[in-house]
């Protein structure tokens, strides 16, 4: 069974593949991993709109000073040969299994993906598809593999 979405009571839902819950945008948190600040501000831009919160922090020791506890998903940007990705991952999850959690690499290949199922990551996103992260928050993905 898959995680829950960090459902907080008084929000609105619906209903996605695999269990999970879209939240309403009035009510959605997102953070985002990322240690260049325009990528962090091009991220912030596709996904403008859709949460109600949206924090940012550059790295994964940043993260617990921000809302991760409470956040419904979590970006987090992978350069080729960091471990950062997966740290990130690790330390969002031990603050809340709940969070979904994004990779946004800069080459999709199986083996990354894989690697992210294993740390239970929702779904990989290329950074040169970013608007695929856009469909895929706000619900409009069939299922995390289509982006």
């Amino acid at each position: 069974m898959p995680p829950s979405c960090g459902h907080r009571k008084g929000q609105a839902r619906e209903r996605l593949p695999f269990g999970y819950f879209r939240v309403a945008p009035e009510t959605m948190k997102i953070l985002i991993v990322e240690s260049n600040v325009q990528m962090r501000a091009l991220i912030r831009r596709v996904i403008a709109g859709l949460a109600e919160v949206i924090e940012e922090c550059g790295d994964a020791a940043d993260i617990a000073q921000r809302t991760a506890t409470a956040a419904d998903w979590a970006l987090i940007s992978l350069a080729p040969q960091q471990a950062v990705g997966g740290t990130a991952t690790e330390r969002i999850k031990s603050l809340n299994a709940a969070t979904r959690i994004v990779w946004l690499v800069d080459c999709e290949d199986d083996e990354t993906c894989e690697a992210g199922r294993r740390a239970g990551v929702y779904a990989c996103v290329s950074k040169e598809k970013l608007l695929a992260l856009r469909h895929l928050l706000s619900g409009n993905s069939e299922t995390p593999d289509a982006v």
